[in-house]
């Protein structure tokens, strides 16, 4: 539902959650300001899992971190199939 909103109401990436870009655009630079209130309401909604999860006191970085570690994983069984295929 993430990369769904992301990309009919933002115009975003289908491969990108809210959350993840949220932190891309407020914290990494990407943006131009626009997402920062976005990354703030995003975490707050997050936060009082963080009791149980700790990992969601700063849920949009986790979501980008999901997001880069998964990205990375494929290119990993990308290039192993590559390989294999004698390319």
């Amino acid at each position: 539902m993430s990369r769904f909103a992301n990309v009919v109401l933002f115009a975003g990436s289908p491969d990108q959650t809210l959350s993840a870009r949220a932190y891309a655009e407020a914290v990494l630079g990407a943006g131009d300001g626009r997402w920062d209130w976005r990354y703030r309401a995003i975490n707050a909604t997050f936060q009082p899992l963080s009791a149980i999860w700790p990992s969601q006191s700063d849920h949009c970085r986790w979501a980008w971190e999901e997001e880069v570690s998964r990205a990375m994983e494929t290119l990993k069984q990308n290039d192993a199939l590559d390989r294999s295929m004698g390319s």
